[in-house]
């Protein structure tokens, strides 16, 4: 079946956290941006030069099929402009060059081995490279990483930095944080959890001939397991640091459990589910102050699973109802949420660097006035608040406030 196409979809709605905080550290380096420009100018001719010389270039004619699913991912991620794309041998997987004309250059495997469904996953992942601006810090990365014909960088970047092993590492960190954003885009992309997670498999070595036994369940055990492993021992915690140091991608389970929980939390499907006019609501939103966003579709969460219990409701009918009060500023009037009036969300700190949050919601329960308060289970240090709670917090000097996320009009 045709995806859904997404209208008003930002890359900052689907980006991951870690994906945020570490392109902050990297662009907090001095000088950074200096050498973005000469590492894109070098690095990304040397690979058009390989590519226009060695891979073989998709169009609506040499390969409509491929071309198709490249058009589709564009039309359900919103992407005004399809990439031109590359087909070049190899096992399944796809990287992005190009920045200003961003190219995406994908495996020959990754259409012969993937389903539709799934190689929607793999496009729609690269589309999330591009959308959410990752482009030009995989070119510097691959230029230092390189090393070999970029001399004057190398120099220029000695002036920066005392040794690349101040800026490779945070490179390296954000790439591996960038992935989660891109398979994110990947999801939004295919729009089916079971084939992402079969692609990721397929990507980890499930071996061709076995196909008909792959099952998305077995890579989402080993992820928990894996986790499981390395909450349990310090030790392995730092020789799964230490691996991967200085490479550009998270272990392939580590990506499995990222997805499946952000699938989990209920989020990927918001953003399939809105309509135009709340995907643009919450484009605003996330816009302005990202983390407030992050923070919303946890509230939805929330009061979703509250709401269904106290109405009785299929929690997705709960879901369906809220999202459409808070994001799209419906009324309740004439659903199964008509009873209730009023959801603020109240932050109040505790001592010096700590915040709590709680729902407060007004209830008409039998024409009588009613208040319910639903503690959210997270707490913040200061630094932690989003821009938006600490300006607040700042310019009322007091230590409780509260913000109106939806009230009968």
């Amino acid at each position: 079946a045709p995806r859904r196409e997404l209208e008003n979809l930002d890359s900052v709605m689907f980006e991951h956290p870690d994906d945020r905080a570490a392109k902050r550290a990297i662009q907090n380096v001095p000088g950074v941006s200096g050498l973005i420009g000469k590492a894109v100018d070098l690095h990304k001719r040397h690979v058009e030069i390989n590519l226009l010389g060695g891979a073989f270039l998709v169009t609506e004619d040499s390969l409509p099929q491929v071309h198709e699913a490249l058009a589709e991912a564009c039309r359900a991620l919103a992407v005004p402009r399809l990439p031109a794309l590359y087909l070049r041998d190899g096992p399944i997987g796809a990287l992005t060059y190009g920045v200003d004309a961003p190219y995406i250059v994908l495996n020959s495997a990754s259409v012969a081995l993937l389903s539709r469904e799934e190689l929607l996953f793999v496009l729609g992942h690269e589309l999330g490279h591009i959308q959410a601006d990752h482009v030009k810090y995989h070119t510097l990365a691959g230029a230092m990483a390189a090393g070999t014909q970029l001399g004057a960088l190398m120099v220029s970047l000695a002036a920066v930095v005392v040794s690349a092993g101040t800026l490779l590492p945070l490179l390296a960190a954000w790439a591996r944080s960038s992935e989660l954003t891109a398979d994110r885009a990947g999801l939004l992309a295919c729009q089916n959890r079971d084939a992402a997670l079969r692609a990721l498999t397929k990507l980890s070595g499930f071996p061709m001939s076995l196909y008909g036994h792959l099952h998305p369940r077995h890579i989402v055990a080993q992820a928990e397991q894996f986790a499981a492993r390395l909450d349990a021992s310090f030790l392995d915690r730092a020789f799964n640091a230490g691996q991967l140091w200085l490479t550009s991608h998270p272990h392939t389970v580590l990506r499995a459990k990222r997805l499946t929980q952000w699938w989990a939390a209920g989020n990927a499907q918001d953003l399939v589910a809105m309509s135009a006019v709340e995907r643009k609501r919450a484009k605003a939103l996330a816009q302005a102050d990202p983390e407030q966003a992050d923070l919303l579709f946890e509230i939805l969460a929330a009061l979703s699973g509250w709401a269904a219990t106290r109405w009785k409701l299929r929690p997705g009918d709960a879901r369906q109802n809220l999202r459409a009060m808070i994001f799209g500023g419906q009324s309740a009037r004439s659903t199964p949420l008509e009873p209730l009036l009023r959801v603020d969300l109240v932050l109040e700190r505790k001592g010096a660097n700590q915040t709590t949050y709680r729902l407060v919601m007004l209830i008409n329960d039998k024409g009588a006035p009613t208040r319910v308060t639903l503690e959210l289970p997270r707490a913040a240090a200061w630094d932690d608040l989003p821009p938006g709670f600490r300006e607040r917090f700042i310019r009322e000097g007091k230590r409780e406030a509260a913000w109106t996320l939806y009230s009968v009009s």
